[in-house]
């Protein structure tokens, strides 16, 4: 029998404060951007995470989630990221003896659940709890090609609309109302002021290793139409939000929207995946990836 265990913690308990603390006191953390997700609880009556509990009661552990609702086939589904996950190094060896007993609270929810942990823990999932192993990509795509000069599309994009949200449908709607107070860009790219069929676009403007920015699309509500129309919609991104370059993580090629530039190769990370519906549309939404 382990000597630790899993509590869950809420904003505004006990154990969420404990937490809190935890977390601040890891020298090697940046606290400031995990607190972000922290505070943004999509789903209030879930935990934002599990303090790992030694048998003095005291935090030497712990695991992010990230629940939200998802719709999906018109159904709504519970879809759960997990991310931050820390353990003490004394207790390193209880925990990974016992791992399967210690998780299995997170576990007990019918959720599905997606991860990009580190290659010690994609082993814990995959042996423990059935998670399936994949490869997740990202994508860079340079803006300022030759092809994309030729604009023969009308193409508005807007953030500001005062009638914005009447644009959206009920999915959208929503996921626009829980990112609204995140730094995230929210937009519509409008295609010869065909409002009914705008795309709404959520995305990140990140600064990049190499001293430059990167617009990355977290979301998008049609990908096949933004693909069709991306070498009209380029230029237009570049110049409103002052890049030339936009990425995309994904997980199949259908689901990426820009072609396959071959001089910038995709990078390739390892992620782990649990009962995905069939029909599930990846991106990187309700996930720390949009911080």
């Amino acid at each position: 029998m382990s000597k630790l265990s899993l509590r869950p913690a809420f904003r505004n308990s006990s154990e969420g404060e404990k937490s809190i603390v935890y977390l601040s006191n890891q020298n090697y953390l940046n606290f400031k951007n995990i607190n972000l997700f922290l505070n943004n609880s999509f789903v209030k009556k879930l935990p934002f995470g599990y303090n790992l509990i030694n048998k003095s009661g005291k935090v030497v552990g712990f695991l992010g989630t990230m629940f939200s609702y998802r719709e999906i086939d018109n159904k709504k589904v519970l879809y759960c990221n997990l991310h931050t996950w820390i353990v003490d190094e004394k207790f390193r060896l209880d925990f990974f003896s016992n791992n399967k007993e210690i998780l299995q609270p997170i576990f007990a929810y019918k959720s599905c659940f997606f991860a990009k942990p580190s290659k010690s823990l994609i082993k814990i999932f995959l042996r423990n709890f059935n998670m399936l192993v994949t490869k997740m990509k990202y994508r860079l795509n340079f803006l300022l090609q030759f092809k994309n000069l030729f604009n023969t599309t009308h193409i508005i994009i807007t953030e500001k609309d005062p009638n914005f949200q009447q644009y959206l449908n009920e999915d959208s709607k929503k996921i626009y109302l829980d990112h609204i107070s995140l730094k995230c860009k929210k937009f519509l790219i409008i295609e010869n002021n065909n409002v009914k069929n705008s795309i709404f676009i959520v995305a990140l403007k990140k600064r990049k290793k190499f001293l430059f920015d990167v617009l990355e699309i977290v979301y998008c509500s049609n990908t096949e139409r933004l693909k069709n129309i991306w070498s009209n919609v380029s230029l237009k991104i570049a110049k409103i939000f002052k890049v030339i370059f936009c990425g995309q993580y994904y997980l199949n090629e259908d689901d990426c929207i820009f072609p396959n530039f071959k001089l910038i190769k995709d990078s390739s990370y390892e992620v782990v995946i649990k009962d995905l519906p069939y029909d599930f549309k990846f991106d990187t939404l309700y996930s720390e990836l949009v911080y």
